[in-house]
């Protein structure tokens, strides 16, 4: 049995498949590396290619969003099945993933580390600092000292 290209009332498409597995694996893939930065030290290699390639995957993710509500509001959706109460909590779910979808990247960006204070670039676009320039117990690489005071 193949499968149709776009929804059917019995199964969704192939293009609904392969937008929905696509972008679970970049979100997977944007989560490990996410823990994976968080530990990186101002000398490791990945500590400014990490968040590019973390921003850039974040801008593919949102364009594939955008693709996936566009592909749903064209294609009808199949019947789910289980009783009317399970159809009706599916349903509301899916409603709460898709309202809150657009938040989550602005919420991310909210809790990202200090940059330093210069903006970023990700997929040509510029980004402004997270958080003012933070120095208190962080190794300044212009000085080579932590920004905290001898007492």
């Amino acid at each position: 049995m193949s499968i149709p290209i776009r929804n059917t009332p019995q199964r969704y498409g192939i293009i609904a498949i392969l937008l929905h597995w696509t972008m679970a694996a970049l979100l997977i893939g944007m989560f490990l590396l996410g823990n994976y930065m968080v530990d990186l030290d101002y000398y490791h290699p990945w500590y400014q290619k990490a968040p590019d390639l973390h921003r850039s995957l974040g801008v593919v993710v949102a364009a594939l969003l955008l693709l996936r509500w566009l592909w749903r509001l064209l294609n009808p959706l199949p019947t789910a099945p289980g009783g009317p109460w399970e159809r009706f909590a599916a349903r509301q779910a899916q409603r709460l993933f898709y309202l809150s979808s657009p938040g989550r990247p602005s919420a991310a960006t909210s809790s990202a580390p200090p940059t330093g204070g210069e903006s970023t670039s990700s997929a040509g676009s510029s980004f402004p600092p997270s958080f003012p320039p933070r120095t208190i117990g962080r190794m300044s690489p212009a000085s080579g000292t932590n920004g905290s005071r001898r007492r």
